[in-house]
């Protein structure tokens, strides 16, 4: 997949180390996960940063996706200096997404004809 991504200011080189990355049109992100199953929360919140870092002016959404019992470990993360600064500020930008949420969207889209991603991301504009 990552051969149909074309390196822009938008999608800088980094998005090589990101889980899984939405795709929107040959030159757009539309949003980003991290995936900490077995890794560290940190590890993972480092690769959203460095994204996150490369393309500064980009908006697109950040989640790491994890069980609900590693969220706090999330939260305290993205609390570090380094990552709640005011140049990344990523404890505003990145939503935690558990496995529950997952399988709950991915049961309610089975049904569905097409995957509405605009209430994807609306249903996870938050924490």
């Amino acid at each position: 997949m990552l051969n149909e991504f074309h390196h822009t200011v938008d999608v800088p080189r980094s998005v090589e180390n990101i889980d899984v990355v939405w795709k929107f049109g040959l030159y757009s992100i539309k949003s980003a996960f991290e995936i900490e199953h077995s890794t560290s929360v940190y590890s993972g919140i480092l690769r959203l940063s460095d994204l996150r870092a490369e393309a500064p002016n980009s908006n697109y959404p950040l989640f790491i996706v994890a069980s609900e019992s590693r969220r706090k470990k999330v939260f305290d993360e993205l609390k570090r200096p380094t990552f709640s600064g005011p140049c990344l500020r990523l404890h505003e930008v990145i939503k935690f997404l558990g496995y529950e949420k997952v399988r709950e969207m991915d049961e309610s889209s089975k049904n569905a004809k097409d995957f509405d991603a605009n209430a994807f991301m609306a249903a996870n504009g938050s924490w």
